[in-house]
């Protein structure tokens, strides 16, 4: 199942963006539930110099930093295979299996990973304009047809009568983007509910009567078919029903007379 966006906090590697630190270079990590400050350990850690440092004071350079990345899912689990790749728990040719692509490419993405960390993962076309978009010259004359011609229609309608009299080929979903940025149309999602008011029933009887009928063969083959009329008063809100041969010109109303009297 596709996942559309997903937020991911994504630690990079220490040093700056183009440089990664060495096992050998890297501190060890404490025990669970302590950090370097703990009694016992060799070095404070940089967090806590940082924070008894003036407000001022730069980060050092060579300190593990964090941001926050936009990954879809497919991204984030070439995260996680390349990272079994890079701990030896995977190989090449198996993790190139698991993301469908060939082994140059999986190369490929491990040297972006250690070279610019986990961010290298993420779409480089993220956040930028696509490059199918029509020119903003098309917008601009389109969107001044319609609020000089069609102001009042839907998209749906302005789309045909622009390609009816303007010979204008834009599509009803582009035109209804551009409408909906413009303000001259509410999406469907963030339009607010209509306001019924409740209404009081009538106080006498037959003052309003629903009427409802169903023409059908009641009888089967026995008889001729005849229209089933369904009456309810508003007052009391009792049905009442009668039948109406077909062959019959009498009005419903004269019909359900009777039942109604009853």
């Amino acid at each position: 199942m596709k996942i559309d966006e997903v937020r991911h906090i994504v630690s990079l590697g220490a040093g700056t963006m183009g440089q990664s630190a060495t096992s050998s270079d890297r501190a060890p990590l404490p025990a669970a539930g302590c950090c370097w400050a703990c009694p016992g350990a060799s070095t404070p850690s940089w967090q806590h110099r940082a924070a008894a440092a003036p407000a001022t004071a730069e980060i050092p350079v060579g300190v593990p930093t964090a941001m926050v990345v936009s990954m879809s899912e497919t991204e984030f689990s070439r995260l996680n295979v390349l990272l079994e790749v890079q701990a030896k728990r995977l190989k090449v040719a198996e993790a190139a299996s698991v993301l469908q692509l060939q082994r140059r490419q999986v190369f490929r993405l491990l040297r972006g990973l250690r070279q610019h960390g986990a961010a290298n993962l993420a779409s480089k076309r993220r956040g930028k304009p696509s490059n199918n978009r029509l020119p903003a010259a098309v917008r601009d004359l389109t969107m001044s047809l319609v609020k000089a011609h069609y102001a009042d229609f839907g998209p749906t309608l302005a789309a045909e009568k622009l390609h009816e009299h303007h010979s204008c080929l834009v599509s009803r979903e582009t035109l209804r983007k551009w409408m909906i940025e413009d303000g001259l149309w509410i999406d469907r999602r963030r339009r607010l509910p209509s306001v019924h008011q409740p209404r009081n029933r009538r106080e006498r009887i037959c003052e309003l009567i629903q009427i409802d009928g169903s023409k059908h063969h009641w009888f089967e083959n026995r008889g001729p078919a005849c229209s089933l009329i369904a009456y309810l008063d508003d007052a009391h809100q009792r049905p009442s029903y009668g039948l109406v041969s077909s062959t019959r010109s009498q009005n419903p109303v004269q019909a359900g007379r009777k039942p109604l009297a009853r």
